[in-house]
């Protein structure tokens, strides 16, 4: 698992780790005794340390500098890892199944990115440098080599195949036939075996990346605008299909201000909404919409699809989807975890059908005041309800929950997983799966279905009291996709009964919060950490000068008589404190 306590940053002294964080395998310090030597290694993606057999792989990392222009030792689970994130970008934005121009008579297989080719290959590109490539790729001597100790596959030799290019005519001279080497390189044909040099007349090992294998995952070409059907601020085939399925469309279409409308009417002479915007304003400008603050799976989703755009246009892109929200739901306003959904959304929509998307969110498929602020009343009450429902639904279909000693798992682990609808704890396959269930089936429902099929996944890890901020961390390694699927599928609830429940509990929370009760005091004494007869006294105290500051106004004693002001009475005013406490 991807544990960030047991993992050692790049440069740092790896003499600390004993054993292979995979295999366990015990590492030996005696290099002259080659049966036994046991080297260590890192994973350049997760940063453990491994021995050779379980950090084998060379990948296209492209989070990593050095995989700009070629690849990184990785481990075996993130080569799986990638193989997924490769496979998702097959089936949002690639049309073409062949990126990498190679054609054959024989394909094995028709893996994405992937392919197991036969000697027998076919440049299908129409150059010249395309029908050199072929010749050589058909007819130089491509062996297994060996260098130090270390086997590199299916290769050939630089000053070979410089020699071979100018037997064969392609090639007048030395020089021309380096040149014309280069050329190929750059045009992705083949590279060194370890990316660290040119093509040069030395015997240095290449390898042409139709014979790559699994030693090499392909995402060398990034950057082919042929196979580039997902942009940041983009419409993309499955953004319109959320657009249209979520119901944003028809949100837009009965609006009767745009969203340029709203982007436009943003005024800083209300201080409310300027309050809000300030924090996003910090929040977006402090990087906290940027790739790097994603974990390692959707950090690498993001960095493919910003590849091409300023990250200080990004930023604002996401900021004028925000700010246009503020103008359109003021009395809701901002927390922190809107802007990874604005973020996500950016990558398959453009800035107005992101913003439609998300006000359908916040109005229709997110039960009322989830996300509601402070000055709504109750700080997040919805999420806390919400929370309070999954509770019971799990204790119902669970008899293994109701036996856990934590009464705050669902808080604890869900806060980051539902306040930012599953975008970034879990890997991107599974983020989307999850999030063309929410687009496709509106619905706070699907949310809680889940929320309980994760739950029953982790079913072994939470019966052994894992802490939820460790399952949260190794989520994208302990959920697949294949099944979070099956298990979220064999999950079904009864809509009628859960919105009864909910009722229930928004009842029982409002009474319990405008009554001091036992309850309250108990929760307030949690806290703050007062005692209940300072927590008396406070509240005397404050009735008083309620009293005395209405009769000043002549009316309510927020300012206005509305129901919202109205509800922030007497121990509710506590218990604001206390719900932005347990939900901060």
């Amino acid at each position: 698992m991807l544990d960030a306590n047991n993992t050692v940053e790049i440069g740092e002294s790896r003499k600390s780790i004993a054993n292979c964080q995979i295999c366990g395998h015990r590492f030996t310090s005696n290099p002259l005794n080659f049966s036994t030597y046991k080297r260590r290694h890192q994973c350049k993606r997760c940063l453990r340390i491994l021995c050779s057999d379980c950090g084998s792989h060379q990948c296209y990392i492209i989070t990593s500098r050095k995989s700009l222009n070629g690849t990184s030792r990785t481990c075996s689970q993130c080569k799986n890892s990638l193989e997924i994130l490769e496979k998702i970008l097959r089936e949002v934005i690639i049309d073409d199944p062949n990126p990498l121009n190679f054609k054959s008579a024989e394909i094995e297989s028709e893996d994405f990115m992937h392919l197991q080719v036969r000697r027998k290959t076919i440049v299908d590109t129409g150059s010249k440098i395309a029908e050199i490539a072929c010749d050589m790729a058909t007819n130089l001597s491509i062996f297994d080599r060996k260098h130090m100790l270390k086997l590199y596959k299916r290769c050939f030799v630089g000053s070979e195949a410089v020699k071979y290019m100018i037997d064969k005519k392609h090639a007048r001279s030395v020089t021309e036939a380096v040149e014309l080497g280069n050329e190929m390189l750059r045009n992705r044909y083949f590279a060194h075996v370890t990316r660290d040099h040119d093509f040069k007349n030395e015997d240095l090992f290449y390898r042409f990346l139709i014979h790559e294998e699994d030693e090499y995952i392909a995402f060398e070409n990034w950057n082919n605008q042929k196979i580039q059907k997902l942009n940041w601020n983009s419409v993309s085939s499955t953004g319109e299909r959320w657009f249209r399925d979520s119901g944003a469309m028809t949100l837009k279409h009965q609006s009767a201000e745009s969203y340029f409308d709203y982007l436009n009417e943003f005024s800083s002479e209300t201080p409310a909404v300027q309050e809000d915007f300030d924090v996003v304003k910090k929040d977006v400008e402090d990087g906290r919409s940027d790739p790097s603050v994603f974990r390692i799976g959707l950090r690498e989703f993001l960095t493919f699809v910003q590849k091409e755009t300023n990250f200080e246009v990004c930023r604002t892109n996401v900021i004028n989807v925000l700010k246009s929200h503020l103008v359109r739901n003021s009395e809701v306003g901002y927390c922190q975890g809107m802007s990874f959904i604005v973020t996500f959304l950016l990558c398959f929509m453009d800035e107005e059908m992101a913003f439609w998307s998300f006000e359908q969110l916040v109005d229709n498929i997110l039960v009322p005041d989830y996300y509601m602020g402070p000055r709504g009343g109750n700080s997040l009450n919805g999420y806390i309800v919400e929370c309070e429902l999954i509770k019971e639904i799990a204790e119902a279909k669970f008899p293994w929950f109701r036996q856990l000693d934590d009464p705050t798992f669902v808080e604890l682990f869900g806060v980051q997983l539902l306040i930012q609808l599953f975008i970034d704890g879990l890997s991107p396959d599974c983020t989307i799966f999850l999030w063309n269930q929410i687009m496709g089936e509106p619905g706070y429902n699907t949310i809680i279905k889940a929320f309980l099929a994760i739950m029953a996944i982790l079913k072994d890890r939470i019966e052994d009291n894992t802490p939820p901020f460790k399952l949260f961390c190794n989520l994208s390694e302990l959920v697949k996709c294949p099944q979070l699927q099956e298990t979220f599928i064999a999950i079904s609830l009864n809509a009628a009964e859960i919105d009864r429940q909910r009722e229930a509990i928004k009842k029982r929370r409002a009474q319990n919060w405008s009554v001091p009760e036992n309850r309250v005091f108990s929760k307030l004494a949690k806290v703050t950490h007062f005692s209940r007869e300072e927590i008396e006294y406070l509240q005397q105290e404050f009735t008083k000068l309620k009293s005395k500051v209405t009769n000043l106004r002549g009316g309510s004693f927020l300012g206005g008589g509305s129901k919202k002001n109205k509800a922030r009475d007497s121990g509710e005013v506590f218990a604001s404190f206390a719900g932005r406490d347990h939900a901060h």
